[in-house]
């Protein structure tokens, strides 16, 4: 099986535009103090979180998201039912990875998890965020929702 992670990133970036409009409108004057994705790979899905606690804490709230905002990836789902039998990923950059059938939870859960990072880190440097009000520091993370892997920055 061949998951294309290109049109994959493509998505979150454009479910991040609008989740910040929709975060904008509806929740005028909130100061955010972290943004998180948090994903599931067996589950095939991503979702992002807006904290708008005094101080963000990487403490699993993101897990109390409403379904609506979930952008599903049935392929990921795919993808782990057969993990064991190798997939290949079409990274963003175009570059082939062929994970190999004995590739660690935490190598595979990775791959996506990577990818979410460097859209969330390029949606910050391209301004998707600016016009929220943020604490600082805002913090930045990405979680698999079963704890194989997470990132912060």
């Amino acid at each position: 099986m061949t998951v294309d992670l290109r049109k994959d990133a493509a998505d979150v970036r454009t479910m991040l535009e609008r989740r910040t409009a929709q975060f904008l409108s509806k929740s005028p004057g909130e100061t955010v103090s972290g943004i998180e994705l948090g994903y599931s790979y067996h589950q095939g899905w991503v979702v992002a979180f807006f904290d708008t606690r005094p101080q963000h804490e990487i403490d699993g709230e993101w897990t109390a998201f409403d379904e609506r905002n979930l952008l599903y990836r049935p392929h990921w789902q795919a993808a782990a039912d057969v993990m064991r039998r190798g997939v290949t990923f079409i990274l963003p950059d175009g570059r082939r990875f062929d994970a190999p059938p004995d590739i660690p939870e935490s190598d595979f859960a990775g791959v996506y998890g990577q990818m979410l990072a460097d859209v969330l880190v390029a949606a910050d440097a391209q301004g998707v965020f600016a016009a929220l009000p943020k604490r600082q520091p805002c913090q930045f993370d990405v979680e698999e929702f079963d704890g194989a892997w997470a990132w912060m920055k």
